[in-house]
């Protein structure tokens, strides 16, 4: 989980900071984990935000988490903030992530939700059914990890902090993505002394009707979504680096297949085809 001071300039030390995961101390200043009756607390002071994460289990949901999270301008002027909850999706078994972590990768298809503010994602092995939804309308959301980190980036580097481009909140269907993930860009305005509360629901199904359910529910009251008879198809690349003419790449057989266009891809590289029987073929820079 990070926060985002959007006032502050790219490149800036102060514009973003991480409140929960586990950074090196050497970056950022560690926050404080407290242990409450039926709850974590967790927080965090930087820049003269105070936030506070609670997480509990959701009420009558036996597979999800609420956290609540609440920021505090303790400043004397008002603050643009953004949270942005980070997740990468597992969906199976501790042994058999360990066993290949970038093989397990390979098998989630993610979606964004648009009427449920959720990024849900189902392994296609296990079956199971991954959310990350908020109660607010996210300003944005991604997908995939070369979005957020960048290339060649890290998650105590990532680039999508510092431009901020996230894709608009619009409904995407499920498709098939390499190194998935969960992402949303939260907006939250603090005058000075001023706190506000947003709510995120994590956790994993057994089918996706299961896991709206759940964000209706618990999180967001909307009208029940039709399960679409089409399975679209989308194979995302990341985002070109400064300097690489256009066009970069074409997309051909809806959306089946991607043409680079220039012998200039950024390194490192690293393409993936694997189809529904589990036959992989990985191309990487390195051979």
């Amino acid at each position: 989980l990070f926060v985002v001071d959007a006032a502050v300039p790219h490149d800036t030390a102060g514009r973003w900071w991480p409140v929960v995961g586990n950074w090196p101390a050497a970056l950022f200043s560690k926050s404080m984990v407290q242990k409450e009756t039926d709850a974590i607390r967790i927080t965090n002071t930087t820049n003269e935000i105070l936030t506070s994460v609670r997480i509990t289990l959701a009420p009558n949901v036996p597979g999800a988490e609420m956290w609540e999270i609440e920021l505090r301008n303790e400043g004397q002027r008002p603050r643009d903030l953004k949270v942005v909850p980070y997740l990468e999706w597992v969906l199976n078994s501790p042994s058999a992530d360990r066993a290949h972590t970038q093989y397990n990768r390979l098998f989630p298809e993610v979606e964004y939700v648009a009427d449920l503010h959720a990024v849900i994602a189902r392994h296609r092995d296990t079956k199971k059914v991954g959310l990350l939804a908020a109660d607010v309308k996210p300003d944005g959301f991604l997908l995939t990890r070369v979005d957020f980190i960048g290339r060649a980036g890290s998650l105590w580097s990532p680039r999508a902090l510092q431009t901020l481009r996230f894709h608009a909140p619009r409904d995407t269907g499920l498709g098939p993505d390499f190194d998935p993930t969960g992402c949303l860009l939260l907006g939250v305005t603090l005058p000075p002394g001023e706190h506000r509360v947003v709510r995120l629901m994590i956790g994993c199904a057994h089918s996706r009707p299961q896991a709206c359910g759940w964000i209706r529910r618990s999180l967001v009251s909307a009208p029940r979504l039709p399960r679409s008879k089409e399975h679209p198809l989308h194979v995302f690349h990341g985002r070109k680096l400064p300097g690489i003419p256009p066009p970069y790449i074409e997309m051909m057989d809806a959306g089946r297949t991607m043409r680079v266009l220039t012998p200039f891809t950024p390194l490192p590289y690293d393409h993936t085809m694997a189809n529904a029987a589990g036959h992989i073929l990985s191309v990487t820079n390195r051979g």
